[in-house]
């Protein structure tokens, strides 16, 4: 399924994208790691377990594309957290990001792109 193998990917590459981000952003990869990229990884993975055990077909209604504006901080983790719910129920999303962390998006996109 789309989030197992995204989650895989965002694990398979948790070191490199940690790296990337703490050097756009100015923080401590140790903390990028732990509180970003692994964060987002075990919720993108946890989500698609909660989807394979418990179906809920009547709540994951596409409703079609939706927009999305995120703020700085911790772009890739909430960027995650919406866009696989939005996957899991079958709507596209576009997103715009903050111009100070245009690459936490890019390196989410790449994930997602091998998935």
């Amino acid at each position: 399924d789309l989030l197992r193998t995204w989650a895989e990917n965002v694990a398979n590459s948790q070191g490199s994208i940690s790296l990337k981000i703490a050097e756009a952003q100015g923080l401590p990869v140790a903390f990028v790691r732990l509180e970003i990229v692994d964060a987002a990884q075990k919720f993108i993975e946890n989500l698609s377990l909660e989807l394979r055990l418990f179906p809920r077909p009547e709540t994951l209604l596409p409703t079609g594309v939706l927009g999305v504006s995120i703020a700085w901080p911790m772009s890739y983790l909430y960027l995650s957290h919406v866009i696989s719910q939005a996957l899991a129920a079958g709507n596209g999303v576009i997103v715009k990001v903050s111009s100070l962390a245009p690459r936490s998006a890019q390196l989410l996109s790449e994930t997602l792109n091998q998935a």
